[in-house]
């Protein structure tokens, strides 16, 4: 039988990425479709890593077996029973649109809003802790992530400093790199590499498209570049109102906003 070959781009979005796994569930029931290359954002990073994790250790159905227990465990639904947990959840939840309406007008909410407006992550939460960090270094076994075998990732984060995308690759990426790609500017500070690059989320959530192919043709993606507007490339904002001006540009001149 001949297997249809396919490249993935997988984008960010918090729960966007939960859709994902559902789609990447079901691509990867065909045997008849093979994953030749991911490139992948935010959320969509964390399913891409589950997926090369799994797929080394049992191929298929192991990819599918990783990416279960990865949304499981961000989920808090990783103990005992958990289809009779969800089943109990959705006879007592109200439908989606019912509560992201009450979601919108939550005094926590809107509290949290005006919070992430007046202090920045660094005074907020000067520890830095993300509950995401815990998950990927405990779920994912990099030398399997990293593996030549297998879909090639390429995970894109954001250098605050230059503006510029920097994509990760084979050995690149570590827990940092994924923490990096995933860290919304508002909530985490961020992530410093040993290069000195200090990255965050992916300023776009779409992630660069068909980097694979860029890769082993020779040819050079195009990503737009950020010029730095009178700040020295060592500043990091730490203040609220200047990292929100700070990503502002940024937005603006990567053509998106989150």
């Amino acid at each position: 039988m001949t297997r249809k070959v396919i490249n993935l781009a997988l984008q960010g979005g918090g729960a966007h990425g939960a859709f994902t796994w559902g789609a990447l569930d079901r691509l990867l029931e065909d045997d008849g479709i093979e994953i030749e290359g991911i490139s992948a954002t935010s959320a969509g990073a964390m399913n891409a890593a589950a997926l090369k994790h799994g797929w080394i250790a049992g191929g298929n159905e192991g990819a599918r077996e990783r990416l279960e227990a990865l949304w499981l465990k961000i989920a808090g639904l990783d103990a005992a029973m958990p289809d009779a947990i969800m089943d109990w959840l959705r006879a007592v939840s109200p439908a989606p649109s019912v509560t992201a309406r009450a979601l919108e007008a939550s005094p926590a909410v809107l509290a949290g809003e005006v919070m992430t407006r007046m202090l920045s992550p660094y005074q907020f939460n000067p520890l830095n802790w993300n509950p995401l960090r815990g998950i990927v270094e405990e779920m994912l076994d990099y030398d399997r992530v990293c593996a030549t075998q297998g879909p090639k990732l390429f995970i894109a984060a954001t250098n605050v400093r230059s503006g510029k995308v920097r994509i990760f690759h084979g050995r690149e990426i570590t827990p940092d790199a994924i923490i990096a790609s995933t860290s919304l500017p508002t909530l985490y500070q961020a992530v410093e590499m040993d290069d000195r690059d200090a990255l965050l989320h992916q300023l776009c959530h779409a992630p660069p498209i068909m980097l694979g192919v860029f890769r082993d043709s020779g040819l050079t993606p195009i990503i737009n570049k950020y010029t730095q507007n009178g700040d020295s490339p060592a500043d990091i904002r730490t203040e609220a109102m200047m990292m929100i001006e700070r990503f502002d540009l940024l937005y603006r001149t990567n053509g998106s906003r989150p």
